[in-house]
């Protein structure tokens, strides 16, 4: 019997719960919705955690979940994703994702940069214009 061992910190359901408080949501709805008790401090799995993600998308209608100056309405992840599956490569994708982004949003800066041809790192940054508007650095 295989057994799913991925998990997530509950950090990060945490920090989506007070962004949301911090605009006054209703988190008990959220947390409930999700399927997750209050104040979680168990690891959760990815289907839990993508659970608390899209209640929050639909209920704030934003995507970046109230961590940037504007919302980024429902569906535009959505775009973006049905523009970078048609790409060759993740080198593509992620090129592609970047440009995209930073075309639509000026309250975030996006960029990918790739390592020489003998370093096989590459570096995608997301950063906020208006730190504080995150200040538990989701």
């Amino acid at each position: 019997m295989h057994r799913n061992t991925q998990t997530i910190s509950p950090y990060y359901q945490n920090v989506i719960i007070r962004g949301a408080k911090r605009l006054n949501y209703n988190t008990q709805d959220l947390l409930q919705a999700a399927g997750l008790p209050e104040a979680s401090t168990e690891r959760q799995s990815p289907e839990i955690a993508t659970n608390l993600i899209r209640s929050v998308w639909q209920v704030m209608d934003d995507e970046f979940m109230g961590f940037t100056q504007q919302r980024c309405k429902q569906g535009v992840f959505a775009i973006m994703a049905r523009q970078a599956i048609q790409c060759q490569t993740l080198r593509e994708a992620l090129t592609q994702g970047t440009h995209f982004y930073q075309t639509i949003r000026n309250d975030i800066s996006l960029s990918f940069i790739e390592g020489s041809e003998s370093d096989s790192e590459a570096v995608l940054t997301l950063q906020l214009k208006d730190e504080s508007l995150d200040p538990d650095h989701f």
